[in-house]
């Protein structure tokens, strides 16, 4: 029944952030931003992500910004689990590390594995849309299939960085990468 719920949320979400007319199908980056969104309503942070305890979700943007102003949009108008939302534009590490998301432009899909590493010992749930990003170290990556996109996650690296993801969020992947040991 919470699946289902779920499914409504994200519709809705898209249909709150579409900038123009009722016939205007979501943009790309307007679903990847109600996901992410949506996320961050699906994981428990370790206890020194002081999520807890915050009063911000911190999402950041590595790289150029796909998403124009729709996260930002969202940042105004939403919560998550009573937090407010706070979007940052950096490439500074230690401006990451203080996120409690990181999504990962496509110009940076050259990231260094030690990158990964260090966003995830700092309890940061990474995500991007570039290929194989699950694959090759990346929590949750974006794929677009039949023109919907979808996700993957890679439950080994999400372990490593102390994230719990909700299995109703484990669900939802069309692929989970390890399986956490």
């Amino acid at each position: 029944m919470r699946l289902i719920g779920v499914f409504i949320l994200v519709f809705f979400l898209m249909i709150s952030v579409q900038a123009g007319t009722d016939h205007e199908t979501p943009s790309e980056y307007q679903v990847k931003a109600a996901f992410i969104y949506n996320f961050a309503k699906f994981v428990d942070w370790p206890d020194s992500a002081d999520i807890k305890n915050a009063d911000t979700m911190t999402i950041g943007i590595m790289g150029k910004n796909p998403f124009e102003d729709i996260l930002d949009q969202i940042a105004a108008s939403k919560t998550v689990n009573g937090h407010a939302i706070k979007v940052i534009y950096s490439d500074d590490r230690s401006d990451l590390d203080k996120c409690h998301i990181v999504f990962i432009a496509n110009d940076k899909k050259d990231i260094d594995k030690q990158v990964l590493e260090h966003l995830h010992l700092n309890g940061v749930l990474s995500v991007s849309d570039c290929q194989g990003f699950a694959n090759h170290g990346g929590i949750i990556g974006f794929v677009t299939i039949e023109g919907k996109v979808k996700f993957e996650i890679n439950k080994a690296a999400a372990d490593r960085a102390h994230l719990h993801l909700s299995s109703k969020l484990l669900k939802l992947a069309i692929n989970t990468i390890g399986n956490g040991d």
